[in-house]
């Protein structure tokens, strides 16, 4: 029996011990969610559906081999009505004769090899230019990802960060209603003071909880982002400091962007489409081949070698040249031009879009840098002012009315230095992973 006991718990335990994950940093996060992220897994089997593409359109061009049979059963052998004096009868009369064998059976092979397909090789430059498009569609949903997941890992440690703080503030203004308390029983604070930091008190246990909420909201949105299930245990290593600026500089051009990219190789794909569709007027040419061994019986007896077999080939050249389609090909041709002037539209957008996208981020990350580093030391003095206004508070110096203001103040302190160190790292983590996609081989080769 314990025994069995024994093996449940280390079952159990090891279930709980598998499902806790750990991140050091946000390059590893990211990393885990682009292994295990079902979506952006779907990004690496779309880019692996159109390569096969590549290798379906090719096969039109391949030769075509193929074997066949067939057994024919005729129920009712087809009647000729000829002249009866053909055989020997009177002129103006007719006789029935029958042709064929009741059965037929018949196996070879069928050989096709295109020779002139212009149709096929402009399909297959298609999927060619797909496959380059489906790939830098891939890079720009990780990037993308990576992106959302940054926001998200800074906010998750920053909500931590200052529920910590919280939870200090609460345990102070703990200590100050304790004191409070004893004065108001003593009958040397008034009632209204008394209420005030009571009210005070309540409040900072509020905000203590309202920032764990948040915190734990955060962590569930960034275990969703990773591909993680809910019920498993997410661990942050890192913790943000303030007085650790890194300075990195943008780098990155918009033609080297992955959605630029994409972009261009669907320009290619669809001036492809349209010369494809202009040739529609070209002729197919294709060999063809054909052996086929055949007997014709009126017994079953195919096996029967006493019986002859008859050989058919042929060897040929089909030539299939479309001189009216209805408007089809003209309508086709001007539907490509319409889709290939809309792709070179989507790129101006998206050329503009980001270039204004990648200023504002240059802007957003050098005000922070300032920003960060004046309310650093904005916090850290109302902080002090704080510890002071305490002490005062303590030794019967400092009126409720002062505590409260030094306390506002402080508060108001400690929202800017957070929002100013979340934009500072997120901006940051932005530039980096802007520089990190805009590589100098996302170039489009002519």
């Amino acid at each position: 029996m314990k025994k069995h006991l024994f093996i449940f718990l280390l079952l159990v335990l090891g279930s709980q011990v598998k499902a806790q994950v750990r991140f050091n940093s946000l390059e590893q996060c990211t990393d885990y969610a682009l292994k295990n992220r079902p979506d952006l897994q779907n990004e690496e089997l779309a880019e692996k559906k159109a390569q096969n593409a590549v290798k379906q359109v090719s096969a039109v061009l391949l030769p075509q081999v193929k074997a066949t049979s067939a057994l024919d059963d005729y129920l009712g052998l087809p009647v000729q009505l000829v002249p009866a004096e053909f055989l020997g009868g009177q002129p103006g009369e007719f006789r029935s004769i029958q042709f064929g064998t009741q059965y037929n059976l018949s196996y070879g092979l069928e050989a096709a090899l295109p020779l002139v397909n212009v149709q096929a090789w402009k399909n297959r430059k298609i999927a060619e230019s797909d496959v380059k498009a489906v790939h830098y569609q891939k890079l720009n949903a990780y990037q993308r990802a990576q992106e959302e997941i940054s926001r998200v890992y800074y906010a998750t440690l920053l909500s931590r960060q200052v529920t910590q703080i919280a939870r200090e503030n609460a345990f102070i203004n703990d200590s100050l209603l304790f004191i409070a308390d004893q004065k108001f029983k003593s009958g040397l604070l008034e009632t209204l003071d008394y209420n005030r930091l009571k009210a005070l008190q309540l409040e900072s246990r509020q905000l203590w909880q309202d920032n764990r909420t948040a915190y734990e909201k955060n962590l569930n949105l960034l275990k969703n982002l990773c591909g993680l299930p809910p019920e498993a245990s997410l661990e942050l290593s890192e913790t943000l400091q303030a007085n650790q600026l890194e300075k990195v500089t943008l780098a990155s051009p918009v033609e080297q962007q992955n959605g630029y990219q994409v972009l261009q190789w669907r320009i290619r794909a669809a001036e492809q489409e349209w010369q494809k569709q202009k040739l529609r007027w070209l002729p197919e040419v294709s060999a063809y081949g054909r052996y086929t061994r055949q007997a014709q019986r009126r017994e079953f007896n195919f096996l029967d070698s006493d019986y002859p077999w008859f050989q058919i080939g042929l060897i040929g050249l089909r030539a299939d040249w479309p001189l009216f389609t209805g408007f089809n090909r003209s309508v086709a041709t001007r539907q490509a031009g319409l889709n290939h002037q809309m792709v070179q539209n989507e790129l101006k957008n998206y050329q503009l879009r980001t270039q204004y996208e990648l200023a504002e981020i240059n802007i957003n990350y050098q005000n922070t840098i300032q920003s960060l580093q004046s309310y650093q030391q904005h916090y850290n003095l109302y902080g002090e002012n704080y510890k002071l206004a305490v002490f005062k508070y303590k030794a019967d110096v400092y009126s409720v009315d002062q505590l409260l203001q030094v306390y506002a103040e402080k508060l108001k302190s400690q929202n800017q230095f957070i929002q100013a160190m979340a934009n500072y790292y997120i901006n940051r983590s932005l530039i980096q992973l802007k520089n990190q996609s805009a590589q100098p081989e996302n170039t489009i080769k002519p």
